[in-house]
């Protein structure tokens, strides 16, 4: 289960192109990458890049969503702390 302060805020990544990792039903992990059209509390729509539907996730299932796509510009991640 996701907790909700693991969640990315749904207005950054939508339009970004993300990889999802998920369960399915029968307890499998599934990968799918492409962009994100819809990022709500029920699932996360992913579209590939000719806006054809790819997947609809269920983020009850959500193991791991990785950011593919650059930072906006100006936006640097925060250095490490040692």
């Amino acid at each position: 289960m996701v907790e909700a302060q693991q969640r990315p805020p749904a207005a950054s990544i939508i339009g970004h192109r993300v990889t999802v990792i998920y369960t399915t039903v029968l307890g499998a992990r599934r990968v799918r990458t492409g962009t994100v059209v819809r990022f709500g509390p029920r699932v996360i729509v992913l579209t590939n890049g000719h806006r054809f539907l790819q997947a609809v996730i269920p983020t009850a299932r959500l193991i791991a969503v990785v950011q593919l796509s650059p930072l906006p510009q100006g936006v640097a991640p925060a250095p490490a702390a040692d």
